[in-house]
């Protein structure tokens, strides 16, 4: 590349670089989609969502909130109940009529006692 600075030619191999990446990527996530994501014991607290039913919110991500595959069972139907759960996470750009959390299929869920154990 006769007239080029040396500048410009690192320039294009980052963007090549870049580029490169980009279009591997979605053939190194394919093996990370198969895998599923799995929440362990996990301490939260079950809230109710408006008519979606009820979810759980995890003790130290509150920001996170989890919408259960399967309705809850009504022994965990009540807002505010302090809980430990565990379950597989779903796709959350899969929406299925969802408007609330990241899907959840609930594996085990336990009821706190009021000490938090």
């Amino acid at each position: 590349m006769v007239g080029q600075s040396p500048w410009a030619l690192r320039w294009l191999r980052c963007l090549v670089a870049i580029g490169l990446a980009l279009w591997i990527h979605p053939a190194l996530g394919a093996t990370a989609e198969s895998e599923e994501a799995r929440i362990d014991n996990v301490k939260g607290t079950v809230v109710k969502v408006g008519s979606f039913g009820f979810g759980l919110v995890p003790d130290d991500d509150p920001g996170t909130r989890y919408a259960p595959t399967e309705p809850l069972a009504d022994a965990f139907r009540s807002d505010g109940l302090r809980v430990r759960f565990s379950g597989e996470l779903g796709d959350p750009s899969d929406t299925k009529g969802r408007r609330w959390g990241t899907p959840l299929n609930v594996t085990h869920i336990e009821v706190l006692d009021s000490s938090g154990s």
